[in-house]
């Protein structure tokens, strides 16, 4: 592997890292100082803490099924590891992008592995109009999927950074 595609592996590790650690440490203080089901409102009624526990996926669907996403989490986790490893993430988008969704995927199976749930806590919504709990994980990995398609639609390749013609080939 070339010097800049170490570098480039290093700063996606860096950036999956630091948002592992804030994941991880976000869910321990809430884990640790709120008792399970308690609630407490930092922005009124449309910004609160709430320790969850979610056996299931995104948004508590298919409670029955957190092995398949534990599952899941690892074989993503390895492909992005490989994408990531291999050099084929050559933009600092990408790189971040990638980053984002493996520290926000570690995390959740981290969880997944230690409690066989996922911790929630971030809560928000206005009355009974409220989003389902999540955390600090979930956000990263939507981040780095949203991430990725606004480079997508920007560039074409958001690995790459090639500008690309409607039928997907390199320009230039």
């Amino acid at each position: 592997m070339k010097t800049p595609a170490r570098l480039g592996l290093l700063f996606s590790v860096l950036v999956g890292a630091g948002a592992l650690l804030l994941d991880q440490a976000a869910k321990a203080i809430v884990a640790s100082r709120l008792d399970l089901g308690r609630s407490v409102p930092v922005a009124g009624d449309v910004f609160r803490i709430t320790h969850v526990q979610n056996p299931g996926g995104a948004f508590g669907l298919f409670r029955d099924h957190g092995n398949l996403y534990t599952v899941l989490s690892i074989a993503a986790v390895a492909v992005l590891g490989y994408l990531a490893a291999r050099g084929r993430i050559r933009t600092p988008g990408g790189r971040t992008a990638i980053g984002l969704v493996l520290g926000g995927a570690i995390g959740n199976l981290i969880d997944r592995l230690r409690f066989g749930r996922v911790i929630d806590f971030l809560d928000v919504g206005v009355g009974d109009l409220r989003w389902p709990v999540f955390n600090l994980a979930d956000a990263w990995v939507v981040a780095g999927v949203a991430l990725f398609f606004l480079l997508s639609m920007r560039s074409g390749d958001p690995f790459d950074g090639k500008q690309t013609d409607a039928g997907g080939d390199a320009l230039g």
